[in-house]
Order: structure tokens, then sequence, then C-alpha cells
């Protein structure tokens, strides 16, 4: 097939943003021609990375797929003025100089994060004929509700309002959608997307940066004992996170329990709230150590250190339909999770056995989850991370991401044909 994958994030930024370069690259590997449309790399510090500046379009070539980048406006902090510049202006610059790059293909796949996606989208099906199936990585508005990222309630009804409108329209131009949770396909079937259709393709993690690793390097560097069980939260440093209840948590440890470390790393909006947060908590027997921003290639030994991932989401109805793409990444790292998510993803290391599962924004549940993998051990918690490997390899793998994909696009190629 010929593939197009339009995706405002690419390689070479990180974290999330390399999960549709994982995907072009896995389609190009079975004999796929695949071409990217994407934006010019700024995130997650608006900064345009080394090496780019920012042009009207330019083509190059990366790992032997063909990639296209447009004009956007780089940021991606607080500001909702800005925020919003940076997603409207790839959505118009994919739309009016992007999509070309896209002729005489069979299929494309779209991220649909940001919605402003839904203008190239459009030009996609409806002017070049293209089957167009969207992947639904995050449901909008709701992530802009739950970020607090508009403090206005007015204001977030009405932008809320406008954004489940074009998301009506964006949908009906695809040719199919897929959401990463049953959750989100449920919804999207109650906002009235055709359940036939509708599919379920949970995300992949970038499996060159997070894969199983003995290395503990950073450990013997911070001088932890080797029989101590430390708690990582690495990524952005935000309010949707809830990283203030992992803190809150350490605040009410007891005592009497195992010592633990509790490792933040990364950087946000929310640094400095926190930072302040664990110095008015008296964390004891749960010291917590802020780690700072760590460089992606670095961040993979700070993972290995670690025996537990906490991953959280602030308790919203958003949030028990999301699958955030933390939870894959610690997974294809075999380490074990302490969720405070409700939903799907409790519903994930739940059946798997993959770590310790608790209310979202219950700190006492969190402090009682510490308190069990502090006594659980290193041991106990190497074993829960092989079962979250296990789930990992089963359920999210690159691999089995792909297959669902290919199989996806072969049928729009097919009736596309027909």
């Amino acid at each position: 097939m010929r593939v197009g994958i339009l995706s405002q994030w690419f390689d070479p930024e990180p974290g999330p943003a390399r999960l549709p370069g994982a995907l072009a690259r896995s389609l190009a590997a079975r004999g796929h021609e695949v071409r990217v449309l994407t934006g010019f790399p700024n995130y997650p510090d608006g900064v345009v990375k080394d090496g780019y500046s920012v042009r009207w379009r330019t083509d190059e070539d990366v790992d032997g797929v063909a990639v296209r980048r447009v004009a956007l406006y780089p940021s991606h902090d607080a500001s909702p003025v800005r925020r919003a510049a940076n997603y409207a202006s790839f959505g118009v610059s994919a739309a009016a100089v992007g999509t070309s790059a896209f002729r005489g293909l069979d299929v494309v796949w779209v991220s649909n994060s940001p919605v402003t996606v839904g203008l190239p989208v459009w030009r996609l099906s409806r002017a070049m004929r293209l089957p167009v199936l969207l992947h639904v990585l995050d449901l909008w508005p709701d992530n802009i509700v739950s970020s607090a990222l508009v403090r206005s309630r007015r204001t977030t009804q009405a932008l809320a309002s406008a954004v489940h409108a074009w998301n009506r329209w964006m949908y009906g131009n695809a040719a199919h959608v897929a959401g990463i949770s049953p959750s989100i396909v449920g919804v999207l079937e109650r906002r009235s997307v055709p359940r036939e259709k509708l599919s379920y393709v949970p995300l992949w993690a970038d499996e060159e940066s997070f894969r199983p690793s003995e290395d503990e390097t950073v450990r013997r560097a911070r001088g932890v004992p080797d029989d101590r069980v430390v708690v990582l939260y690495g990524g952005t440093l935000g309010r949707t996170q809830a990283i203030d209840l992992l803190i809150d948590a350490c605040g009410r440890y007891p005592d009497d329990a195992p010592p633990v470390d509790v490792w933040v790393a990364g950087s946000g909006v929310e640094e400095d709230a926190l930072r302040d947060l664990a110095q008015r908590r008296r964390t004891g027997n749960a010291r917590v150590s802020f780690l700072g921003r760590i460089p992606p290639a670095a961040m993979s030994a700070v993972m290995a250190s670690a025996d537990l991932h906490y991953v959280g989401l602030r308790d919203d109805p958003n949030s028990a339909a999301t699958m955030p793409s933390k939870l894959q990444a610690t997974m294809a790292c075999a380490k074990p999770i302490l969720l405070a998510i409700g939903g799907d993803a409790q519903g994930v290391v739940a059946r798997a056995g993959a770590g310790f599962t608790v209310p979202p924004g219950d700190p006492e549940a969190v402090t009682s989850a510490l308190v069990d993998a502090a006594r659980l051990g290193r041991a106990g918690l190497r074993t829960r991370g092989r079962a979250a490997r296990d789930a990992y390899e089963r359920d999210f793998s690159l691999a089995s991401g792909t297959d669902r994909i290919e199989r996806i696009l072969d049928d729009l190629r097919t009736r596309r044909s027909a």
C-alpha cells in the first residue's frame, strides 16, 4: 500500500510525539510506501529543535520515510492563546501546502490530536478523495476542560460547544475512526459516530526507548540502598497528571513502614507548586526528590533504576476513558505501575497483575499502595513488572498495533478500489 501519515507531532520530538514515527517505520518495514506530513519539531518546550527553522514547507528523508514539514507557530506553554495558535497554524499550513505530498497514495492515517487536523482531513477526504483512518488519541474538548487550560467557565463552555461541532464535521469526513480505549470508542458512538465506522486500536510505546533494562547506574549514583524501593514519576509536571496526589500520599506515609524513595523527574507549569507542596508536607520515610528535566536519551536509565512507576490523572470523567501513553511505556520497560486512574487503564493493570490500582483523587489509597509496595520489596515488584511486559507484548506492542491499522487501511483501500 501507499500510506500517508498525518500528525503534528513527529521525530525528533520525544515521548508520545515519537509514536507516529514508530508506526511509519513499522509500516515501511512491511514493504509499504510511507509519506509523512507533520510540523517543525518544537515539543515539549515550544522551542524549535536545533537544525530546523520554521519555513512555509520543507521536505526531508527520515529513516527512509519521505517527510514534509509545514509552518506552525511554535509554543507549548500555559497560554491558551499561544497554544491555540500552535494548533491552528499547523492545521491551516497542512491543508494549504502539505496535503499535496499525499497525491497518488491509497490511504491516510491521521492522529486526531490536535483537532485542528480536521482541516487537512477535509481536504484529503473531500478534495483528494483519499480514505482517512482518524485515530482518536485524545477526547476533545474533554481534555481542554480537564486540563483547566482555560480558566473562565463561560469561555470553556463556548469552546467545548464549538469543538463538539467541529468534531462531528471531522468524524464525518473520515472513512473510519479508531479509539485508543474501549471507553473512547463508546463515547464516540454516543457522539453519533456509526458503530460500523469504529474500531478499538490501542497505542504502542516507543520501543526503541522503552524496553526492559537492568541498568541501575542512577540508583547507585544517588546512593540508594540495594534493598530500598524507588518510586518514580517521570514526565510533564502539570495539573492533569495528579502528581500532587502522590506527594500528598508521601506526607501520610507511616513512620513504621519500610522507607521508600520517591523521584519526580521532569518539568512543567506545576513544578514550583509541587516543590512547595513537598516542602510543606512531612514526607519522613517516603522521601521525595525532584530530579529536574531529564534528557530523553537519559530517561531510560532513570526508569530502569526505579522499582515502581506512578501513573495518575485528575479525577474527572475524561480520565476514566483515557489510556495514557505512560502506561504502555512503563509496561514495555517491564516495570510495575501504581495507577491512580479509573476506567479502562485500571482494568488493564488489574487484569495483568501489573501493579497496584487505586481510585483517582484518594491520597490515603496511594499511601496504602506505597506501603504495600515497600513491604513486597524489590523482588516482588520485579515479578509484577514481568507480568506488565507480558501484557504489553500481547495487547499493546507496536507489532500488534501495526497489524490492526494495516488491516483497517487495507480494507479502506479495497473499498475505495471497488
